[in-house]
């Protein structure tokens, strides 16, 4: 078969194609990977989907509550400026590096930052999506009322009425807001799209004033502004944002400077960004940077304090029997075995902790024996499936 037959005109044409999108994927690989790892973090974490939860039930039980609208509005604008800042580091790249991309290929340049900002949309939108969870059976419905409760001190019926016919109704808000999500990034992925075709970056004086110099000097001193404004007040800020807000604004922090040094090693072949990270590891090593410590302080006075256990898990539970044997006797006395319940309570920060708190005292509340025949274990995790019978009370 001679050179130039159509099979091998076909083949280095298909060569040709591979290897011009291996180079826009090369250079384009700092918004790619941002974008990944944002929609990985978006929609995959069990604590991503939490705090849409909560989110969802702040917006469902906190009426004229600015706290939980402040949240939520912060948390679309977030959304939204990950998007375009990822949009806009792709498109400042691809001007930049025109010239270095045959013209057959510059096409991606226009089309894949308006794909890379829809996927973070789609991204958001399947983790609020299965951020649902399955509805509770009726004796699960008045445990979790009895909880909140406890925990909020109402008492009021008609309150405890209308939490109960809306407190599993969050799941109703989650698929609206994920339905939101895909129209909102599936029109301004149409936006941007039409935007870069039908504005050329390499011919058109609007495109020209968006990407200059000045607009990006503007970005990078807004972000550091918005970093000033964290470091400033680390802590009530950080509360009034909310979570989402705050991973935006680390988002769009780290695709502008990665955007920029990215540039710089293909222009001077020098790895900015690895230096970069080799010098945090280095810092992080020495410790120079380790600006926490522990609050030291006296524990509360209780009426029976807790005894944390220290030896095997068997004999630590054998103790525990023995100190029970007399209401264990009266219990085989009635015909009754004693109950054991094993409670494992989710972690991961406040909101699991006042939660499993809320649903504890609604049980002791509910059960004032249920106490004494829990098994106390301070070191031992202990994970099991228990059903739980309440005729001990």
């Amino acid at each position: 078969m001679s050179n130039g037959s159509p099979y091998s005109e076909f083949a280095s044409s298909v060569l040709s194609v591979l290897r011009n999108t291996v180079l826009v994927l090369h250079l384009l690989r700092v918004p790619i990977l941002v974008t990944v790892v944002a929609g990985i973090v978006l929609a995959l974490p069990e604590q991503t989907k939490e705090v849409y939860r909560s989110i969802a039930q702040d917006v469902l039980f906190i009426e004229g509550g600015t706290r939980a609208k402040t949240e939520l509005g912060l948390a679309a604008a977030g959304l939204l400026a990950m998007g375009l800042a990822i949009w806009y580091v792709s498109a400042i790249l691809g001007l930049r590096i025109k010239d270095r991309v045959p013209s057959g290929s510059r096409f991606a340049l226009v089309g894949l930052p308006p794909i890379l900002v829809l996927l973070l949309f789609i991204a958001a939108a399947a983790g609020v999506y299965c951020a649902q969870t399955s509805e509770p059976s009726e004796e699960g419905r008045a445990i979790a009322l009895e909880a909140l409760q406890y925990r909020l001190d109402l008492a009021t019926p008609g309150v405890a009425q209308r939490m109960l016919s809306v407190l599993f109704t969050y799941n109703d808000y989650l698929r609206t807001a994920a339905t939101l999500l895909l129209a909102a990034g599936t029109l301004v992925f149409v936006g941007l799209a039409l935007a870069g075709w039908m504005i050329p970056v390499s011919q058109s004086g609007i495109a020209t004033r968006m990407f200059s110099r000045r607009v990006s000097v503007l970005l990078y001193g807004v972000s550091l502004a918005v970093v000033a404004l964290f470091i400033a007040s680390p802590v009530s800020i950080p509360q009034a944002a909310g979570t989402l807000a705050i991973f935006s604004a680390f988002v769009v922090c780290a695709v502008l400077v990665l955007g920029q040094l990215s540039y710089w090693a293909d222009i001077h072949g020098v790895p900015y960004a690895i230096i970069l990270l080799i010098g945090a590891i280095g810092l992080s090593l020495i410790d120079i940077n380790n600006n926490h410590w522990i609050y030291a302080g006296r524990a509360p006075d209780v009426a029976e304090p807790v005894r944390a256990s220290t030896g095997p898990l068997r004999q630590e539970f054998e103790r525990w029997w023995n100190s029970r044997l007399g209401e264990s006797l009266r219990y085989e006395q009635n015909g009754r075995r004693y109950p054991i319940y094993v409670v494992a309570a989710q972690g991961g920060g406040i909101y699991a902790a006042a939660h499993a708190l809320s649903i504890l005292g609604a049980l002791q509340h509910r059960c004032p024996a249920f106490a004494a025949t829990c098994l106390q274990l301070a070191v031992y995790q202990v994970v099991a499936s228990v059903q739980l019978d309440l005729s001990a009370c």
